[in-house]
Protein backbone atom coordinates (compact mmCIF):
# COMPACT_ATOMS: atom_id res chain seq x y z
CA UNK A 1 0.00 0.00 0.00
CA UNK A 2 1.26 3.48 -0.91
CA UNK A 3 1.35 5.38 2.39
CA UNK A 4 3.68 8.34 2.94
CA UNK A 5 3.97 11.30 5.26
CA UNK A 6 2.14 14.59 4.68
CA UNK A 7 4.08 17.00 2.46
CA UNK A 8 1.21 18.77 0.65
CA UNK A 9 0.07 22.38 0.88
CA UNK A 10 -3.68 23.16 1.11
CA UNK A 11 -5.24 25.76 -1.20
CA UNK A 12 -8.23 28.08 -0.82
CA UNK A 13 -11.40 28.42 -2.88
CA UNK A 14 -11.44 31.04 -5.67
CA UNK A 15 -13.67 34.10 -5.24
CA UNK A 16 -17.18 34.17 -6.67
CA UNK A 17 -17.60 35.76 -10.11
CA UNK A 18 -21.30 36.68 -9.99
CA UNK A 19 -22.20 36.23 -6.33
CA UNK A 20 -22.77 32.47 -6.58
CA UNK A 21 -19.75 30.49 -5.37
CA UNK A 22 -18.83 27.17 -6.95
CA UNK A 23 -16.10 24.82 -5.71
CA UNK A 24 -12.64 24.97 -7.33
CA UNK A 25 -12.44 22.90 -10.51
CA UNK A 26 -9.59 20.48 -11.27
CA UNK A 27 -9.79 19.05 -14.80
CA UNK A 28 -7.86 16.30 -16.54
CA UNK A 29 -5.46 17.12 -19.36
CA UNK A 30 -4.33 14.64 -22.00
CA UNK A 31 -6.13 11.82 -20.21
CA UNK A 32 -4.63 12.40 -16.74
CA UNK A 33 -5.58 14.17 -13.52
CA UNK A 34 -3.48 14.13 -10.34
CA UNK A 35 -4.89 15.93 -7.30
CA UNK A 36 -4.30 16.28 -3.57
CA UNK A 37 -7.24 16.20 -1.16
CA UNK A 38 -6.11 17.54 2.21
CA UNK A 39 -8.68 16.53 4.85
CA UNK A 40 -8.42 18.81 7.86
CA UNK A 41 -10.52 20.67 10.45
CA UNK A 42 -11.98 23.96 9.21
CA UNK A 43 -12.84 26.02 12.34
CA UNK A 44 -13.49 29.09 10.17
CA UNK A 45 -16.59 27.33 8.80
CA UNK A 46 -17.92 26.53 12.27
CA UNK A 47 -17.36 24.23 15.26
CA UNK A 48 -16.61 20.65 14.31
CA UNK A 49 -16.38 21.43 10.61
CA UNK A 50 -13.98 19.69 8.21
CA UNK A 51 -12.95 20.40 4.62
CA UNK A 52 -10.90 19.15 1.70
CA UNK A 53 -8.41 21.82 0.55
CA UNK A 54 -10.16 24.28 2.90
CA UNK A 55 -13.16 24.18 0.58
CA UNK A 56 -16.71 23.06 1.47
CA UNK A 57 -17.58 21.25 -0.69
CA UNK A 58 -14.20 19.99 -1.87
CA UNK A 59 -12.81 20.64 -5.38
CA UNK A 60 -14.83 19.40 -8.33
CA UNK A 61 -12.93 16.80 -10.35
CA UNK A 62 -13.59 16.86 -14.12
CA UNK A 63 -12.55 13.73 -16.01
CA UNK A 64 -13.49 11.86 -19.19
CA UNK A 65 -13.99 8.16 -19.91
CA UNK A 66 -10.60 6.48 -20.34
CA UNK A 67 -8.76 8.95 -18.07
CA UNK A 68 -6.39 8.09 -15.24
CA UNK A 69 -7.26 9.77 -11.94
CA UNK A 70 -4.68 9.78 -9.12
CA UNK A 71 -5.62 11.23 -5.72
CA UNK A 72 -3.24 11.82 -2.81
CA UNK A 73 -5.43 11.81 0.29
CA UNK A 74 -3.79 13.65 3.20
CA UNK A 75 -5.19 13.04 6.69
CA UNK A 76 -4.72 16.04 8.99
CA UNK A 77 -7.90 15.49 11.00
CA UNK A 78 -5.99 15.22 14.26
CA UNK A 79 -6.88 11.69 15.29
CA UNK A 80 -9.66 10.28 13.12
CA UNK A 81 -9.00 7.58 10.58
CA UNK A 82 -10.26 8.40 7.11
CA UNK A 83 -10.26 7.09 3.54
CA UNK A 84 -11.92 7.84 0.20
CA UNK A 85 -14.81 6.40 -1.81
CA UNK A 86 -15.67 7.56 -5.35
CA UNK A 87 -19.40 7.06 -5.09
CA UNK A 88 -21.11 5.48 -8.07
CA UNK A 89 -18.06 5.27 -10.33
CA UNK A 90 -17.31 2.08 -12.27
CA UNK A 91 -13.75 1.57 -11.09
CA UNK A 92 -11.88 -1.26 -9.39
CA UNK A 93 -12.25 -1.65 -5.59
CA UNK A 94 -8.95 -3.53 -5.30
CA UNK A 95 -5.54 -2.51 -3.92
CA UNK A 96 -5.22 1.32 -4.04
CA UNK A 97 -8.36 1.73 -6.14
CA UNK A 98 -11.82 2.39 -4.66
CA UNK A 99 -10.95 0.30 -1.61
CA UNK A 100 -13.09 1.28 1.39
CA UNK A 101 -11.07 -1.00 3.71
CA UNK A 102 -8.00 1.26 3.55
CA UNK A 103 -7.28 3.17 6.78
CA UNK A 104 -5.36 6.45 6.46
CA UNK A 105 -4.13 7.64 9.85
CA UNK A 106 -3.52 11.22 10.96
CA UNK A 107 -0.33 12.62 9.40
CA UNK A 108 -0.30 10.06 6.58
CA UNK A 109 -0.95 10.37 2.85
CA UNK A 110 -2.41 7.56 0.78
CA UNK A 111 -2.10 7.51 -3.02
CA UNK A 112 -5.30 6.33 -4.70
CA UNK A 113 -5.28 5.36 -8.37
CA UNK A 114 -8.41 5.05 -10.52
CA UNK A 115 -8.36 3.77 -14.09
CA UNK A 116 -11.62 5.10 -15.52
CA UNK A 117 -12.94 2.69 -18.18
CA UNK A 118 -13.26 3.97 -21.74
CA UNK A 119 -16.97 3.07 -21.67
CA UNK A 120 -17.65 4.77 -18.32
CA UNK A 121 -21.09 6.47 -18.28
CA UNK A 122 -20.88 10.27 -18.25
CA UNK A 123 -22.61 12.07 -15.44
CA UNK A 124 -22.36 13.49 -11.93
CA UNK A 125 -20.68 11.40 -9.23
CA UNK A 126 -19.07 12.28 -5.89
CA UNK A 127 -16.34 11.43 -3.41
CA UNK A 128 -16.48 11.20 0.36
CA UNK A 129 -14.89 9.38 3.32
CA UNK A 130 -16.02 5.79 3.82
CA UNK A 131 -14.13 4.57 6.89
CA UNK A 132 -16.43 2.34 8.96
CA UNK A 133 -17.67 4.27 12.00
CA UNK A 134 -16.30 7.63 10.80
CA UNK A 135 -17.99 8.00 7.42
CA UNK A 136 -21.22 9.72 8.51
CA UNK A 137 -19.66 12.14 11.06
CA UNK A 138 -16.96 13.23 8.58
CA UNK A 139 -19.48 13.58 5.76
CA UNK A 140 -21.85 15.64 7.91
CA UNK A 141 -18.88 17.76 9.01
CA UNK A 142 -18.29 18.81 5.39
CA UNK A 143 -16.01 16.25 3.71
CA UNK A 144 -17.29 15.57 0.21
CA UNK A 145 -17.08 16.82 -3.34
CA UNK A 146 -18.30 16.28 -6.90
CA UNK A 147 -16.83 14.26 -9.74
CA UNK A 148 -18.04 15.04 -13.26
CA UNK A 149 -17.39 12.44 -15.95
CA UNK A 150 -17.78 14.46 -19.14
CA UNK A 151 -19.36 13.23 -22.36
CA UNK A 152 -22.85 12.50 -23.63
CA UNK A 153 -24.96 15.66 -23.29
CA UNK A 154 -21.80 17.71 -22.64
CA UNK A 155 -20.77 17.21 -26.26
CA UNK A 156 -24.00 18.62 -27.74
CA UNK A 157 -23.55 22.24 -28.93
CA UNK A 158 -27.04 23.13 -27.64
CA UNK A 159 -26.00 22.02 -24.14
CA UNK A 160 -22.32 22.90 -24.16
CA UNK A 161 -23.06 26.58 -24.77
CA UNK A 162 -25.30 26.97 -21.72
CA UNK A 163 -24.32 28.49 -18.41
CA UNK A 164 -23.81 25.45 -16.18
CA UNK A 165 -24.20 25.50 -12.41
CA UNK A 166 -23.08 22.89 -9.90
CA UNK A 167 -25.14 22.80 -6.70
CA UNK A 168 -23.77 20.60 -3.92
CA UNK A 169 -26.32 20.27 -1.08
CA UNK A 170 -24.85 19.43 2.33
CA UNK A 171 -26.02 19.38 5.92
CA UNK A 172 -27.52 19.75 8.37
CA UNK A 173 -24.94 22.00 10.03
CA UNK A 174 -25.51 23.88 13.29
CA UNK A 175 -25.03 27.66 13.24
CA UNK A 176 -23.89 29.80 16.19
CA UNK A 177 -27.40 29.66 17.71
CA UNK A 178 -27.54 25.87 17.26
CA UNK A 179 -30.10 26.05 14.47
CA UNK A 180 -29.86 23.47 11.69
CA UNK A 181 -28.80 24.82 8.30
CA UNK A 182 -28.54 23.16 4.91
CA UNK A 183 -25.87 24.57 2.62
CA UNK A 184 -25.61 24.97 -1.15
CA UNK A 185 -21.93 25.04 -2.09
CA UNK A 186 -21.14 25.96 1.50
CA UNK A 187 -23.59 28.90 1.48
CA UNK A 188 -26.93 29.52 3.20
CA UNK A 189 -29.66 30.51 0.73
CA UNK A 190 -27.36 31.70 -2.09
CA UNK A 191 -28.77 33.69 -5.01
CA UNK A 192 -28.18 32.40 -8.54
CA UNK A 193 -28.41 35.07 -11.26
CA UNK A 194 -30.48 34.14 -14.33
CA UNK A 195 -31.92 36.40 -17.04
CA UNK A 196 -35.58 36.30 -18.12
CA UNK A 197 -35.92 33.60 -20.77
CA UNK A 198 -32.42 32.25 -20.17
CA UNK A 199 -31.82 28.51 -20.06
CA UNK A 200 -29.23 27.22 -17.59
CA UNK A 201 -28.04 23.70 -16.92
CA UNK A 202 -27.96 22.78 -13.23
CA UNK A 203 -26.14 19.75 -11.88
CA UNK A 204 -27.50 19.01 -8.40
CA UNK A 205 -25.69 16.75 -5.95
CA UNK A 206 -27.72 15.99 -2.82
Amino acid sequence: MAIRQDTSVPVASPPATDGFIEPPVLASQDGYLAVTLHAQPDPAAGPGRMAYQRSVPGPTLHVRPGDQLDVALVNSLGGDLTNLHVHGMHVSPRDNGDNVFIHVRNGQTFDYSYAIPANHPPGLYWYHPHNHGDSSPQLVAGLGGAIIVEGGLDDLPEIGGLTTRLLVLQGPFLDASHQAQFLVNGQVNPEIPIRPGETQRWRILN
